[in-house]
């Protein structure tokens, strides 16, 4: 596997893709091993389970009333923070629990549905050091300039979120033009990952009937794939959830 690269992402494999208009993303529920639910509050980092609470919005702030947050809509993944939820709301942001948002805020990378959706968006995901910085100066911060550090994380998922988003941003969404069939089985569930395609531009059909010739086929194991495998590109559910951290459709690594 490879890094996010600089260029418009290829696939390792067969099909061809064509542009695509963006596509909203729908928070969606269930649980799965790849990527964690985290609808009304059950956020799962990829590493540790369940939600934390931090300690750090604790900090001495300069918060004196400004409305610098005017109409931004902020969701939280990961982490739970009503002290820090009151003072952005009192600085004019909107703290949404679902549908769209502008920032994700979060203290680590995490594989939630939330966090995934937001990169496959170019949504930018920052941590308190973005809000900190906005309280001080009294202004709203371009939240692409505060990014989310998690090194530790990018190197375990061979990632760079900065590299990605700026990617989203200046190439299109990754599955733009790309048509998949999700499988009966799979985890995260049918719903989560045809929630992940379409925030990241791609189409999902109800039928193998209505796949295209180019089209894919998410599955879970090689098992399952053998049912598909003579007439479609049959890949696993990383496709997606690895492919969007990395913009990537890597069918090379993640093909059946």
């Amino acid at each position: 596997a490879t890094t996010a690269a600089t260029t418009a992402p290829r696939r390792t494999g067969r099909g061809k893709r064509s542009a695509s208009t963006a596509i909203q993303t729908k928070e969606r529920k269930g649980k799965g091993k790849g990527a964690h639910n985290d609808d009304n509050g059950d956020d799962q980092p990829a590493r540790k389970k369940g939600k934390r609470k931090s300690s750090i919005a604790s900090q001495p702030l300069d918060t004196s009333i400004a409305e610098f947050l005017d109409g931004v809509r902020v969701m939280f993944t990961g982490i739970e923070d009503s002290q820090m939820e009151k003072k952005m709301k009192s600085h004019g942001g909107k703290v949404v629990k679902k549908g769209a948002f502008d920032v994700l805020f979060t203290d680590a990378v995490r594989r939630t549905i939330k966090f995934l959706s937001a990169v496959a968006q170019g949504i930018p995901i920052v941590s308190y050091d973005w809000i900190k910085k906005c309280f001080n100066t009294q202004t709203f911060e371009d939240p692409m300039g505060c990014l989310l550090h998690d090194k530790k994380a990018e190197l375990s998922y061979k990632f760079s979120l900065k590299t990605t988003l700026e990617l989203v941003c200046s190439k299109g969404k990754l599955f733009s033009g790309t048509t998949f069939f999700i499988a009966k089985i799979v985890k995260p569930s049918k719903k989560d990952m045809k929630g992940l395609i379409e925030a990241a531009g791609g189409k999902v059909v109800g039928s193998i009937g209505k796949l295209p010739a180019d089209g894919i086929v998410l599955c879970t194991t090689k098992r399952d794939a053998s049912s598909y495998t003579a007439k479609h590109t049959c890949a696993s559910v990383e496709l997606v959830l690895t492919g969007i951290l990395r913009y990537s459709i890597d069918l090379k690594e993640f093909g059946f």
